[in-house]
């Protein structure tokens, strides 16, 4: 096997809210490139947009429906528009051919790409399919509501990835199972993608609030249903850091079975996920020493009025933000000594290196136009730098007209990226890969046309877009619209 995956959302390539297009990945990118799409490397598709609401589609059918503009008077018809786009993805992947019981009719009992939305490191060898059908099953007999999309999307979700057949030899695979099969496999293994750990961290952007672990080891030896009650969101750095260095061990016992000798792994490590535009900084800016930060820090969609007029609104305090960038820091300081410590063993041993980190926690922040005040640091591939309107990382924006006024590397939920961001995130690993001897055949490149063209709130803008800056009660109702279905 020339290439596998294993991460969360941004490697399943989860965009405005949905596991919706996998083949638009930076994995799959790279697979094309490599000339292993679409026999040698699978990854799973979802239908109607995917899982839990594709954001993209539901503002193109309003978008028809409300010809670009929602007047107050339309409102109601608005509404009715947005809980039939709900109602028929929840009837698809509820009682439809997308339910939990429908086996996947494709090539093969495995997906080579098996990335799950959601996943924090321990979920890698702690959630099985058999734990998410539990988990439907119980949800099940729940009545439908009025907004709702499919219940358990999370598991649906990772029940579809980890065993899209439904086999029962594989009820009980994680993630780390299906990395031993492959890697004991005739053929072996020889590229692993390996991206877990920004959910270790995310939904205190989503929370707007910090709910940090003990620091004590135990929520690493904690059951996966014992976590999940626990509720933290924010993993002490002494806890993550047991935890990777248990994920690490785990992936390591895996690849040293493999049957192909040059087995390498390539790993991303944590970006400050407050860089993301989901949280927007509001206040006065103050200067530090990795960049500038605000007082407060709120859903994108609110403005100073709207913390002015709203004393209750969900944020983090400038405090807050420094503190989980600080705890993300340590998380990497932590990926960068476990994998250097690892290398020297096989250095030493076998004169190899293994283990390369694509470091996507400085890519981002050199892209982050707002933390280092209106400066972009990062150096973009040419295309990119002469492609108009030249994107960036804040919020996705659009004019009357329909035309891009700010974004573009993150999708419409404001986390994940954009097709244009996955084929960044594409050439910078496939940089490393290059260093670390990998080779891709001089006619092979990525094709930025193609992504251009496939990412289509560039190519096809969405004008209603910026109805979400101009309405309060629209204001008011996405932010938590978002949060709901961006969480398991």
């Amino acid at each position: 096997m020339k290439l596998f995956t294993i991460g969360d959302s941004i490697s399943q390539g989860f965009m405005s809210m949905a596991a919706a297009r996998t083949d638009l990945s930076y994995s799959s990118l790279i697979a094309e490139v490599m000339g292993l799409v679409p026999k040698s490397y699978y990854y799973p598709e979802w239908a109607v947009g995917g899982m839990p609401i594709n954001l993209e589609n539901l503002f193109r059918r309003l978008s028809k429906k409300m010809k670009n503009r929602i007047d107050f008077w339309e409102w109601p018809n608005m509404l009715i528009g947005i809980n039939q786009f709900l109602d028929e993805v929840e009837d698809y992947y509820e009682r439809g051919l997308g339910r939990e019981d429908a086996k996947y009719d494709g090539e093969g009992d495995f997906y080579h790409n098996i990335a799950i939305r959601g996943f924090n490191v321990g979920d890698s060898w702690k959630l099985t399919s058999e734990l998410c059908l539990k988990y439907i099953k119980e949800a099940r007999e729940a009545r439908d509501q009025v907004f709702a999309a499919p219940n358990q999307s999370f598991y649906r979700t990772a029940l579809k990835v980890l065993n899209p057949k439904l086999e029962d030899k594989y009820m009980n695979f994680t993630q780390l199972d299906w990395l031993e099969k492959h890697s004991e496999s005739d053929d072996g293994l020889e590229n692993l993608f390996l991206w877990l750990g920004p959910n270790n961290a995310l939904s205190t952007l989503l929370d707007m609030e910090i709910r940090q672990t003990r620091g004590d080891g135990t929520i690493v030896e904690m059951s996966y249903e014992d976590r999940s009650n626990a509720n933290y969101n924010l993993w002490h750095p002494d806890d993550f850091i047991n935890e990777y260095q248990q994920l690490i061990e785990r992936v390591d016992a895996a690849m040293q079975k493999n049957k192909y000798q040059n087995w390498k792994v390539f790993v991303g490590n944590v970006p400050l996920i407050t860089i993301a535009p989901f949280a927007r900084g509001l206040g006065k800016k103050t200067k530090t020493d990795t960049g500038i930060y605000y007082d407060f820090y709120t859903y994108f969609p609110y403005d100073k009025d709207s913390l002015a007029n709203n004393k209750h609104l969900p944020k983090l305090s400038r405090e807050d933000v420094m503190f989980i960038d600080a705890s993300i820091r340590r998380y990497n300081k932590g990926i960068n000594k476990i994998l250097n410590d690892l290398n020297n063993k096989y250095q030493t041993n076998e004169g190899v290196k293994r283990y390369f980190v694509i470091d996507v926690a400085e890519i981002l922040s050199q892209m982050a136009i707002k933390r280092n005040n209106g400066e972009v640091k990062y150096d973009f591939p040419d295309y990119v730098k002469m492609r108009y309107p030249v994107v960036n990382t804040k919020y996705y924006q659009t004019d009357n007209q329909g035309r891009i006024k700010q974004g573009g590397i993150f999708s419409l939920d404001g986390v994940h990226p954009s097709a244009i961001g996955h084929g960044l995130l594409a050439y910078e690993f496939m940089r490393v890969m290059e260093k670390a001897g990998v080779i891709f055949s001089e006619k092979s490149a990525l094709q930025w046309d193609k992504i251009y063209a496939s990412d289509t709130l560039y190519s096809t803008p969405i004008p209603l877009v910026n109805e979400l800056f101009e309405h309060d009660k629209l204001k008011e109702w996405i932010a938590p619209f978002l949060k709901h279905f961006l969480e398991k």
